[in-house]
């Protein structure tokens, strides 16, 4: 869908609603049991209102994987980066958890002032997944403030960690650590009959609900129905691609250290020095110690091409959905910076680089079997992945 020229004041804007990958992170065969701890945590906090509870017979959970090695606030050494092994468990969460919050403004979280805060009261919906916010347009100096909808990441964050849980939210690309993405749904009453997005080009777009007179939490559920599964694969495309950014970025640290290696034993000249004779002993594995550093970035490159391979069916999965009923919009410029990531990614200068040390240390073809092997494994993991 084109962009098209709205004016707001043209329109009947009713609530205001945002977007985050805020995603519950549990511990492999952990079971269902962690929901009940969640939703407890949940209601024994005094800022959460109007917990909606389903029978335990309505609730489905399922899980999902993501890359561990995409996670952005947590340290990995290489070995672990390359492993497609490598993952951490979500739920996606049926029907989602639902609540409403009230919070004075100035208790609310105020990094750029309390002006920024546009309301007291929010309505929420989390499936593990994807969190979005909702609150009122009316009664606001500023119905846009940069801190709206904080609060419900900062509450849904306490109560995972109450119930032994994590949860990582993706900021909405490398440079910026906003947990919403850029693009403010601004929800208008009508009476339309078909779901679709009405994109702007200044951070806003349009929906129009089926009623004027829709309830906050109505509204809420009626956008998250037609944008969670869209929701769920730009998680798994940022995950991806924020895994491959950390493999390639681990991969040319240990190029680097060794380089460093070879720097220092080729500028090494023989001497009849006590200090020479302790520094070549304190090396003396030097030539072992390259063969295990091109060794690891064999199987970082092989992992960065199996994730470019995983990234290219989500993109087009993505894509697939995102060009329905305008849902483009939501996700339009983190989703934009992905791209941007892995298009950009470059590993000729590694690739040449590891050629030329493996010739150097005499384990060219050490190495060529090392990659073929490495391969193998990645594309028989990435096949497992694809038919799971």
């Amino acid at each position: 869908m084109e962009d098209q020229e709205v004016k707001q004041e043209d329109l009947n804007p009713l609530y205001v609603m945002r977007v985050s990958s805020c995603v519950l992170c549990i511990q492999h065969g952990t079971g269902d049991e962690f929901y009940e701890k969640l939703m407890e945590a949940l209601a024994k906090d005094s800022r959460v209102k109007d917990l909606v509870r389903p029978h335990p017979a309505r609730v489905k959970i399922n899980h999902t994987v993501f890359p561990a090695a995409g996670l952005p606030d947590v340290q990995m050494d290489i070995a672990d980066r390359v492993n497609p092994d490598i993952h951490f468990h979500c739920p996606e969460i049926a029907p989602p958890i639902r609540f409403q919050i009230q919070v004075p403004r100035r208790l609310q979280p105020q990094p750029l002032g309390e002006r920024e805060v546009p309301t007291d009261e929010y309505w929420v919906e989390w499936n593990g997944i994807t969190l979005a916010t909702l609150w009122r347009h009316e009664g606001s100096d500023d119905p846009y403030g940069y801190s709206g909808g904080l609060s419900a990441i900062n509450i849904v964050s306490e109560a995972a960690e109450s119930a032994d849980l994590d949860t990582h939210v993706l900021p909405c690309g490398p440079n910026c650590d906003y947990p919403y993405t850029h693009t403010d749904l601004v929800l208008i009453g009508g009476d339309s009959d078909g779901f679709s997005i009405i994109p702007t080009d200044h951070g806003v777009a349009f929906i129009e609900l089926p009623s004027l007179d829709i309830s906050p939490d109505r509204a809420l559920s009626y956008v998250m129905r037609e944008v969670s599964f869209l929701a769920k694969c730009y998680a798994a495309v940022r995950f991806e691609s924020a895994a491959m950014a950390a493999t390639e970025s681990a991969a040319r640290r240990h190029l680097t250290e060794l380089l460093t290696l070879l720097s220092t034993q080729a500028s090494s000249r023989p001497r009849l020095k006590l200090s020479y004779l302790r520094a070549r002993w304190a090396n003396r594995r030097w030539r072992s110690k390259g063969q295990h550093i091109i060794t690891r970035l064999w199987l970082a490159m092989v992992a960065i091409e199996a994730r470019r391979q995983q990234w290219n069916n989500l993109d087009f999965i993505y894509k697939s959905s995102a060009g329905e009923k305008g849902l483009e919009a939501v996700f339009r410029p983190e989703y934009s910076e992905s791209e941007n990531i892995v298009k950009n990614l470059d590993v000729e200068a590694v690739v040449s680089a590891t050629e030329h040390a493996s010739a150097h240390l005499g384990t060219k073809s050490m190495a060529f079997v090392t990659m073929v092997a490495a391969l193998t494994s990645a594309v028989i993991a990435a096949i497992v992945t694809l038919l799971k």
